[in-house]
């Protein structure tokens, strides 16, 4: 590490435009050493898009009141 650094985990998320620049850069840096570090490249899971939410969603509200229970009632403390 540059001297006056504090030691961090370290870590970052990266966007590309194409799968392609993806793999090629992954492919580039994975394995190397920054500052006597080793890197490490994993891919990000990908997320759920607006129209899988939206499928989620009307699946549980067809499934009715049965799927989600309700919260216990709250309790008062006897005086």
């Amino acid at each position: 590490m540059p001297s006056g650094a504090r030691a961090r985990r370290g870590f970052a998320f990266v966007d590309f435009l194409t799968t392609q620049e993806a793999a090629a850069a992954a492919a580039a840096v994975a394995g190397t050493h920054l500052y006597g570090r080793r890197l490490v490249v994993e891919w990000a899971a990908a997320e759920d898009g607006l129209d899988e939410l939206r499928a989620k969603t009307a699946a549980r509200s067809r499934a009715g009141d049965d799927a989600a229970p309700a919260p216990p009632a709250k309790r008062r403390k006897a005086r």
